[in-house]
């Protein structure tokens, strides 16, 4: 439980750059993909959730702001 907290705290400062609001929201969602990284035993899911959420929000950003 420490080490999914911790993680989470870290992939959240790492995204310092978006701002401390987002900061914030990245790290609860770091928490929750932590906690089923270790009940799954496995980054498989987490890789594919954040790389399919990367896509999106690239894709969405061009469709808005072009």
């Amino acid at each position: 439980m420490i080490a999914v907290l911790a993680q989470a705290v870290v992939f959240g400062v790492a995204h310092a750059y978006q701002g401390w609001r987002q900061v914030v929201v990245i790290t609860v969602i770091g928490a929750f993909f932590g906690a089923m990284a270790a009940w799954r035993k496995n980054l498989r899911v987490n890789v594919i959730a954040h790389t399919t959420a990367d896509i999106w929000e690239g894709w969405l950003k061009v469709l808005i702001f072009r």
